[in-house]
Formats: structure tokens, sequence, C-alpha cells
């Protein structure tokens, strides 16, 4: 999905109880991607990554990181936090991206923008 639409949103959920809720969304070059629950009626992230998603070469690079039980939020754009920001790229390849690869994920709830689809040529 991510390299054939620039927008879309996508929502999916464990048949195992006690999975979160996983959200992706992309945005342009802009990819977003959650574990969520709801806290006093509140969303939160558990966590929240965005990246900027280069489709042509496949790569990706963190922009930002929240993790909303903590009030934990930062910022890597602009050269911040660099080396925060390695430590969360690494945390995603080796944890986060392979745990969502282990859980039984259906999707429930999906929107794409159809004249947002990009042409393969």
């Amino acid at each position: 999905m991510l390299e054939h639409s620039n927008d879309f949103h996508c929502k999916y959920e464990a048949e195992e109880s006690g999975i979160e809720p996983l959200v992706i969304e992309r945005n342009g070059g802009v990819v977003f991607i959650a574990h969520t629950y709801n806290q006093n009626g509140d969303l939160m992230y558990d966590p929240a990554m965005e990246f900027s998603f280069n489709t042509e070469n496949k790569k990706a690079e963190a922009l930002s990181y929240e993790l909303g039980g903590t009030g934990l939020y930062m910022d890597f754009r602009n050269g911040n936090l660099s080396e925060d920001k390695t430590e969360v790229e690494e945390m995603a390849l080796e944890t986060m991206f392979v745990n969502i690869q282990s859980y039984d994920y259906k999707l429930v709830d999906t929107s794409i923008e159809q004249e947002s689809v990009i042409s393969e040529n």
C-alpha cells in the first residue's frame, strides 16, 4: 500500500486479546504508524512514529516518536535529537516491525484517496 498511494488510512486489529490496534496512515511522503489505546476517553499512542518515506528508493527516516502514556514526544526534524533518532529507528526495525509482523492483524477500516494512487511506469 505504501508504494501505491500517497494518501490512505488503515486500521488493523489483532484477534488475540491484549494486542493494541494498529493504525497506518500516509499523507504524501509522511507515514504514521501507531499502536493505540483509550485512557479516560483519550486516544493514546503506544508508540506512534512518523517517517519520511521515499517510494522510489524505498527508504524511510524517522521524523517523530511519541509514547502517549508517558508524555514523551521527540521531534527529529532539522537534525534534532540525532542520537535518540538512531535509537528509535533501531527499535522500530528490531522490535516494533517484528512484533507487528508476528501479530495476526486483520484490516478493519480503510480509506484510500483514489486520486492519489501512484501510477506505475
